[in-house]
């Protein structure tokens, strides 16, 4: 299986949740640092990108300041691309319940010459922040964001993507995989779990 560099995107305001969720506690440990641990189980090397470096010095983890500012998701996935200076998966922060198997089938379904960008979609929800992004799209996604373009999806659907159905999987992933924890009470619901 090829071993790329993973980026985990932690410049999010956690507006909706009211305080910073990538330190909430998910089974004894914040949450990016068990995102941290389980991209370590699949990656050559991890980093993370957005937030402020004070945040996250403790975690062990290399931490990028976006390159491109106030782009959002896609400014970290621009830095990203252009630090580690190849193709590279892309994991949210804020994905509780991302496992080692999901991101290997994700590489797995990675093709470079037959699409550029994989990405992972179960039922109707598509989740562009989990996926492969090639290295060739670095000149693409600068001009997308000097253009003022700053959906992710946009960017997604405008280049040679492939959305992989988790649903295809050999067992099928469940919906609990691509979970977000955005609000108070999303947290509430899954630390009941």
């Amino acid at each position: 299986m090829l071993r790329l560099p993973g980026a985990i995107l932690a410049g999010g305001q956690s507006r909706r949740m009211g305080r910073d969720k990538a330190f909430l506690d998910i089974g004894g440990k914040p949450m990016i640092k068990r995102t941290c641990d389980v991209l370590h189980e699949v990656c050559s090397e991890v980093m993370i990108v957005g937030g402020s470096e004070e945040r996250y010095s403790g975690l062990g983890v290399p931490w990028h300041s976006d390159l491109v500012s106030d782009c959002g998701p896609l400014g970290g996935i621009y830095t990203a691309l252009k630090l580690a200076g190849s193709d590279v998966f892309v994991a949210a922060c804020d994905l509780p319940n991302l496992s080692s198997d999901l991101i290997r089938f994700l590489i797995l379904q990675y093709d470079p010459s037959k699409a550029g960008i994989t990405i992972a979609r179960l039922g109707e929800t598509l989740q562009p922040l989990l996926g492969v992004y090639s290295s060739s799209y670095l000149p693409v996604l600068g001009a997308f964001l000097e253009r003022g373009g700053r959906s992710v999806q946009q960017f997604v659907y405008e280049c040679s993507s492939l959305i992989v159905s988790l649903e295809s999987a050999n067992p099928p992933f469940s919906q609990e995989v691509l979970l977000n924890v955005n609000t108070p009470e999303e947290y509430r619901n899954l630390t009941r779990t």
